[in-house]
């Protein structure tokens, strides 16, 4: 199980870097990963203005934007991100950009089902439906995890299992993070609303995300999703090699969590 654990920047240029990687040997890869210590991640087309700064340093919290779109992450003890990199003319890796996570979101409910957890994928019509603006679904929304993306993974309507996808001309990067632990009150307070919606945001939020549970509300562990989710991949005759960095691979992270990826100031 190769698992990354450590800074957010770090995270995230390890994944571009895995990425990047596939250049020399195009060969799938995954890597697990953890963030410590926390951090707020926005997505690619936000500014450190869709957050509350002020919030985010009394926190402690750095803001580092990440390449993939979506909004806001809270990246603490509780979520386990997943990337795998696969090269350019693998079967998975289809041209309709929406039905390329069709297999991932499958292998996540299978897994998780089989943990006890009464998962379901998000239909593309539901995730269209569920983009119908009204004042709790805009404040959700602000959050990734409060908004739903066809073959995501919700439980009792919702979301518990987050998609993102990145491509070059080499491969492309699937990425996908688990809620095991959550609340949203610390999302509630580092998001940029004013005052007087904070309440809101949290109804909002509480209706929309969940940490996944088994059917008898035990939280899962971390190494029982690894395996499940692995065992899926392997069905689909997916077989990854672990992501140990290559030196070269390794000296690319660094440069990009040193540029690219370091925090944000406002």
């Amino acid at each position: 199980m190769p698992t990354f654990e450590g800074s957010a920047p770090l995270a995230l240029a390890g994944a571009e870097a895995m990425l990047e990687g596939l250049r020399t040997a195009a060969v799938p890869a995954i890597r697990w990963y953890a963030i410590d210590p926390p951090a707020v991640i926005i997505g690619a087309s936000q500014s450190a203005a869709a957050v509350n700064m002020a919030a985010c340093r009394r926190l402690g919290l750095p803001v580092v934007k990440r390449v993939a779109g979506g909004t806001v992450v809270l990246a603490d003890s509780g979520l386990l991100g997943l990337d795998i990199a696969l090269p350019r003319h693998h079967p998975l890796v289809l041209s309709d950009l929406t039905r390329s996570y069709e297999w991932l979101g499958a292998a996540w409910v299978r897994a998780l089902r089989g943990l006890g957890v009464a998962a379901e994928p998000v239909s593309i019509g539901r995730a269209r439906a569920g983009a119908t603006e009204n004042g709790a679904a805009r404040l959700a929304r602000l959050a990734c995890f409060g908004g739903l993306s066809p073959f995501e993974v919700t439980v009792d309507e919702r979301k518990v299992v987050g998609l993102a996808q990145v491509r070059r001309g080499h491969g492309a990067l699937f990425q996908s993070a688990i809620l095991l632990r959550w609340s949203p009150f610390p999302l509630a307070d580092i998001l940029a609303v004013a005052e007087a919606e904070r309440g809101h945001l949290v109804e909002a939020l509480e209706a929309r995300i969940a940490a996944a549970r088994d059917r008898r509300g035990r939280p899962l562990e971390r190494d029982a999703v690894v395996a499940a989710l692995e065992a899926q991949l392997l069905e689909r005759g997916l077989r990854l090699e672990d992501a140990q960095m290559t030196a070269e691979e390794d000296a690319i992270a660094r440069q990009l969590a040193a540029g690219r990826y370091s925090p944000l100031a406002e």
